[in-house]
């Protein structure tokens, strides 16, 4: 729309009636001095109470601007604003308002000025769909706006055309061609993300600062993290935000007292934590599980508990660490029999990985292409959640934006939306994907598979010997037990830093000494008691686990030296003292023989337990 033609229509008005007193000299106003990002924030506030989400803003005029934005059923709406500064705004100057937004039929208006409105454009704004923003509502959702004031922002990976081919292969189509609904994308929009960063307690020393960093997604609470080359979320602290006021404070206390007895706690406030799975009380079912389900969580939680209580050993270089507020047990009843209730949930432990700085590119320019979603929760009231949750003082430090791109499926029933988040990792930090970066994965997903592979072949072509194999699968799981057991053990007393992250939340997080090392090099030692023939297949097999720890960036070449060492050296021990001397009754050898095949089923599901 061109200012010839606007400021035409703005002073004949052809095809509206007019009201009375239309007499007003449109030199009478000038435009305010706000830009668009702080009128942007101004709107995200004022629409929000209309439930609207503001999309998009387009100047047309100086002082004259037309926005869209999204209802909650995922509709469009039009709306007018104008920002203008006048000795006072009357009513014919918002009549002019009602009459532009009817001419472009829009569904909304906002008038901004700096001065104030007269009661009777009060009083004729009351009842219509305007909103009338003054010096003093203005002056209340500036601060709002200036504090988020970005300065520091991640750097996309990908760009708009792999963002479209990207939603392209992920839209819904007919069944066959012939059944369901076909999606259409309607838009494909450049986001931010708004991060809040936060640091937890107060470092001992310098460096410790960037592995307490703690990043919040200030429109869902998501707490990111790294874990491999991708970019996850731990959604702990959206649940606990998404409670009523009440409820969320009871929850809270129940963290931060590791429980309390259930007469305090009853009531409508203990059935929503109930029904949202946050708590376990003597009145609720929650958290039964099946049979399988025990057994594998016990066996997890068993090994966590008790590497948790070796690294709680006092190091020279580490002080001690407290993790019991984190633990919360499954029992219902205190020492005196009373019943009580306890939180159920799974706090996050914050190091390195989520330190998103650590590991990925920013950049000071902040894309003008890229509209930032608008905070959802308020950074001081996250901080003092935070606070309650891991009891230390938690400080706000600023906020970070993250790209991502915002598609719209729609259909003629449905709409939905998908997020393409691509963030740019560190060179420095992550390897590149060569051809052979496939099978390195594989191995660190699923190390025991080869081995599982090999020992069924063997098994199988000395079945004429079975008490004899049976002796030897026997003996290596054994090796196997130890191995893992130790490695542990190590893991959490040492609990040094992987470069690239791997296996959040479980023991095996940490680096030195490297598992998958231990018990390739060790089975060398092992199998050279058996048959040293086999060294020739296990050999290769060998330096290709080892050089795929360093390749992948999961290990340093300490890490897995270490882990060799430790390794060889138990695996020669149980191969003398395990399958050269120890005979233990067939039918426990047998048990032992079965657990080497389903070992690995409990490993992995270990291995890569999501926090």
């Amino acid at each position: 729309m061109d200012s010839d033609n606007s400021d035409s229509r703005r002073r004949k008005r052809v095809g509206f009636l007019a009201f009375p007193k239309k007499i007003r000299e449109w030199e009478d106003w000038e435009p305010l001095d706000l830009d668009e990002k702080k009128l942007k924030s101004v709107l995200r506030s004022i629409l929000k109470e209309s439930g609207l989400e503001l999309d998009e803003l387009q100047k047309v005029y100086d002082g004259e601007w037309q926005a869209s934005a999204v209802n909650r059923l995922g509709n469009r709406v039009m709306i007018v604003v104008w920002t203008k500064y006048m000795t006072s705004v009357g009513l014919e100057d918002v009549e002019d308002l009602y009459e532009e937004m009817l001419e472009v039929r829009a569904h909304h208006a906002v008038f901004v000025t700096t001065s104030h409105f007269t009661r009777e454009a009060q009083e004729f704004a009351e009842h219509l769909p305007i909103e009338l923003i003054d010096d003093v509502r203005l002056g209340e959702l500036m601060p709002e706006a200036e504090i988020y004031e970005v300065k520091d922002v991640f750097v996309t990976e990908k760009g708009d055309g792999e963002a479209m081919d990207y939603f392209k292969t992920r839209r819904k189509r007919k069944l066959f061609g012939l059944m369901g609904e076909e999606e259409n994308i309607e838009y494909v929009d450049r986001r931010y993300l708004p991060y809040a960063v936060y640091t937890l307690g107060k470092p001992k020393r310098a460096q410790e600062e960037e592995s307490k960093k703690l990043f919040v997604d200030l429109s869902t609470a998501d707490i990111p993290y790294i874990e491999e080359r991708e970019l996850r979320s731990a959604n702990t602290l959206r649940k606990i935000m998404e409670l009523p006021e009440e409820s969320r404070e009871h929850l809270l206390d129940l963290v931060q007292y590791r429980g309390l007895s259930l007469k305090h706690v009853e009531g409508k406030h203990l059935e929503i934590l109930e029904r949202k799975g946050l708590v376990v009380s003597p009145t609720s079912r929650s958290g039964e599980k099946s049979i399988i389900q025990i057994i594998g969580d016990e066996l997890s939680d068993t090994m966590n508990v008790f590497a948790k209580n070796v690294s709680n050993i006092p190091q020279p270089r580490e002080s001690e660490i407290n993790y019991k507020k984190f633990e919360h047990p499954w029992t219902v009843s205190d020492a005196m029999g009373r019943q009580r209730v306890r939180a159920n949930i799974r706090i996050p432990e914050v190091d390195r990985p989520f330190d998103l700085e650590h590991f990925l590119n920013t950049s000071t320019e902040v894309d003008g292409k890229f509209d930032a979603d608008k905070p959802r929760y308020n950074v001081v009231e996250l901080r003092n959640v935070l606070e309650r949750l891991y009891d230390k003082k938690v400080e706000f430090k600023k906020i970070v934006y993250m790209p991502y791109y915002l598609c719209k499926y729609q259909t003629i029933y449905t709409t939905r939306y998908l997020r393409y988040i691509s963030p740019s990792f560190k060179k420095e930090i992550f390897p590149p994907k060569t051809a052979e970066y496939d099978v390195y994965e594989f191995i660190d997903k699923q190390p025991a598979i080869p081995y599982v592979i090999l020992g069924a072949a063997i098994f199988l072509m000395n079945l004429q010997r079975i008490e004899e194999t049976i002796h030897l699968f026997s003996s290596i799981s054994i090796f196997v037990a130890l191995s893992l057991i130790v490695g542990v053990i190590l893991k959490a007393i040492f609990r040094t830093p992987r470069k690239v992250p791997r296996y959040g939340g479980s023991p095996i997080k940490y680096g030195f000494p490297s598992i998958h090392s231990m018990l390739s090099v060790g089975s060398l030692g092992f199998i050279f008691f058996v048959n040293p023939l086999f060294l020739i297949i296990l050999t290769p097999l060998t330096f290709l686990y080892i050089y795929s720890r360093i390749a992948l960036g999961v290990h340093n070449v300490r890490d897995v030296l270490g882990g060799a060492f430790i390794g060889l050296i138990i695996g020669v021990l149980c191969g003398i003292l395990v399958y050269q001397q120890l005979n233990l009754p067939m039918e426990m050898e047998a048990f032992f023989t079965l657990l080497f095949f389903i070992l690995p089923l409990f490993y992995n599901r270990w291995e890569h337990e999501s926090i």
